[in-house]
């Protein structure tokens, strides 16, 4: 007699998935930067809605979980300082074979005086570090130089069995 035949057909199936299981076991969060009196900046362009210059955040080889691939996932952005009361959007990439591909991307907003950091759930998709670094790129609504001052929550990254279709749509919308 198997061990899941006296249950129902979905706690059967999460029996049997392993990820699902294992999944806060293994998948501890880090912070990154470790060191707390260190962070990581990110400045925009200059203007107001122009990019900056791509930062590295992660570099490579930074975390080896003993994987193949190697993959990170970032839990979170933890934003610590704002410089100014802006619209603020930052969009994550990897570098692989000198092309830079979106990660994700995520916009927030400073009205006031901002006293505490906030966490940003999932602001991207898992990536390689074996093979690539992690970078970011800011840009804010005001027309002089700007930046933000954060720390990232990364995580081993399981896949699971539940296998979505890739969107068809093209970026940023798909």
């Amino acid at each position: 007699m198997s061990i899941t035949s006296g249950l129902s057909y979905d706690d059967r199936r999460l029996r049997e998935d392993l990820s699902y299981i294992e999944h806060d076991m293994i998948n501890r969060p880090r912070p990154y930067p470790y060191n707390v009196s260190n962070f990581l900046t990110i400045t925009d362009g200059g203007a107001a809605n122009v990019f900056g210059n791509y930062t590295q955040l992660i570099p490579i080889n930074t975390y080896d979980f003993g994987d193949d691939p190697n993959r990170v996932q970032v839990l979170g952005l933890c934003v610590c300082d704002m410089s100014a009361n802006a619209n603020y959007l930052v969009e994550f990439y990897k570098l692989v074979d000198g092309t830079y591909t979106a990660l994700g991307a995520t916009r927030f907003r400073r009205l006031g005086a901002s006293v505490r950091s906030f966490l940003i759930h999932n602001p991207c998709r898992p990536f390689n570090n074996d093979e690539t670094a992690l970078y970011g790129r800011l840009k804010t609504s005001v027309a002089t130089g700007e930046n933000i001052e954060c720390s990232l929550i990364v995580a081993r990254y399981l896949p699971t069995s539940i296998c979505q279709p890739s969107s068809t749509g093209a970026w940023p919308w798909g």
